[in-house]
């Protein structure tokens, strides 16, 4: 099954950033040639269960990062202009991390602190050897992260520019600070309120919505 999850048009509409989430083929005749083109996007993101690992010059032009498991969140750095996403590890090793053309965050050769479901070590590389780009921040154990969402507005000043983070087994909205760039604290907003929290959006006013994968769900508008 292939999956289309986010999608993100920067302002100057250059250029359309998709995630793809499914066993996508890498030959000329490959089903992520023909979804790049029907989509007339640039794909950044390959779950490659069955591939190998590919050199640059192999790998299809639309291609612009490889080595992540199952992303599920976005999201535009308005400091930056940089595009972050958040990943699923399996036991552990969920992630956020920078978009970064022709890097490789390693799945599954590595598993950023996670293991297997069996308990087994991921892979057989080594974290910190030269060519795996690093996440910004891990979670061990897994938190299952989905949507994440930059704050920008007037209505929680003190989160100006902070990441929203959602998580789907413990239930909760978080906040991660930053300084100087990076991500440095992780605030838990609420827990345990609506379910199983899985996106974000913030409006102009800087009001925050908020919607669980839940049965019996709403939309839920956060407030100061």
């Amino acid at each position: 099954m292939i999956e289309e999850k986010n999608l993100i048009i920067m302002k100057d509409l250059t250029s359309k950033y998709i995630v793809i989430e499914g066993p996508i083929g890498v030959g000329k005749t490959s089903l992520s040639n023909k979804l790049a083109l029907e989509w007339d996007a640039e794909l950044i993101l390959e779950n490659v269960d069955d591939n190998p690992f590919l050199t640059k010059n192999e790998w299809l032009p639309e291609l612009f990062q490889i080595g992540v498991r199952n992303p599920q969140g976005m999201t535009l750095d308005p400091q930056t202009n940089s595009i972050y996403i958040s990943n699923h590890g399996p036991k552990g090793g969920d992630f956020i991390g920078k978009v970064v053309g022709g890097s490789n965050f390693g799945w599954k050769k590595i598993g950023w602190g996670g293991t297997n479901y069996s308990g087994t070590k991921i892979g057989d590389g080594n974290a910190w050897e030269p060519g795996f780009i690093k996440p910004d921040f891990i979670w061990v154990p897994s938190i299952a992260v989905s949507g994440i969402k930059f704050y920008q507005g007037e209505a929680f000043p003190e989160w100006q520019n902070s990441l929203l983070v959602s998580s789907l087994k413990f239930q909760y909205l978080s906040v991660l600070h930053r300084k100087d760039n990076k991500f440095v604290k992780e605030e838990v907003i609420f827990k345990d309120k609506i379910g199983r929290v899985r996106d974000i959006e913030i409006d102009q006013s800087g009001n925050i919505y908020i919607i669980a994968d839940e049965t019996d769900s709403n939309l839920y508008l956060l407030k100061p």
